[in-house]
């Protein structure tokens, strides 16, 4: 079950990797070639790995300091947890969401945009863009719900709490290394016809002893989606139900 669960942790991060890497390339990516038009890329983006089910002794339900340093030392280096996601207009909070991206940066398709300096309309303009590709169809709305699942709010929350649900304790204290935590990640690839958007937003948590005595390990935790464009465009008439994997990594040489 070890071995099953960091490979579906792999499969998930190089899946992104290429999505982002095409993403790039493929104009109007930072990285196309000019005057090329746009070439058909692979399919297959909207393929999620599932998780097999976790069946370990978790550092959550240690008795003792000693016991939850053994079993975080027996802990797998890769966990991946599948937690299904309900997309809605009617739920959409434009206001929190703004607040979270004027202190993030989001990057779409390689391009950076600053929450600082273009705010959550920049951030929306520039995910509606790349979503439109030429099809002359508003894509403004299925842009703030994308920047709504990657935000913090969202996808820092499902990360902490699967991250808790893991390691909180007695012993312990589990504090956010915000300032360690990556830019928010989309990368929209495929077919105008059969666009996918794929997301990936990443936190960092240390793990500290409750008598002071010093820092455990650090976990790394990824929240990572992908939503097919025909979906996004049914966003105006239904609620949708997005598959995430919250992938999470022991970061520490010690364990």
């Amino acid at each position: 079950a070890s071995s099953l669960q960091k490979l579906c942790a792999e499969a998930e991060q190089m899946q992104f990797n290429l999505a982002s890497m095409v993403a790039r390339i493929t104009p109007p990516g930072p990285l196309a070639p000019r005057g090329v038009p746009s070439a058909v890329v692979a399919e297959g983006w909207d393929v999620q790995a599932s998780p097999p089910a976790l069946n370990f002794r978790w550092p959550s339900s240690a008795a003792s300091l000693e016991d939850y340093e053994e079993r975080l030392r027996a802990m797998p280096a890769a966990v991946a947890i599948r937690r299904e996601l309900q997309l809605s207009l009617s739920k959409l909070d434009c206001r929190q969401d703004e607040k979270d991206i004027n202190r993030d940066t989001l990057e779409v398709n390689g391009l950076e945009v600053k929450g600082a300096e273009g705010g959550y309309h920049a951030a929306v303009r520039a995910i509606a863009k790349v979503l439109d590709r030429g099809t002359g169809r508003g894509c403004s709305e299925a842009a703030q719900m994308l920047l709504s699942v990657l935000n913090r709010t969202t996808s820092g929350f499902m990360a902490f709490e699967e991250v808790l649900k893991l390691l909180e304790s007695d012993v312990v204290v589990i504090s956010p290394e915000s300032a360690a935590a990556r830019p928010l990640e989309l990368s929209i690839v495929g077919k105008t016809s059969a666009l996918t958007a794929l997301g990936r937003a990443h936190t960092r948590y240390g793990v500290h002893r409750a008598d002071a005595s010093g820092q455990l390990l650090s976990v790394d935790a990824f929240v990572c989606f992908r939503v097919e464009g025909e979906k996004l465009q049914r966003l105006d008439k239904e609620e949708l139900e997005v598959a995430c994997n919250i992938l999470i990594y022991k970061s520490s040489p010690a364990c």
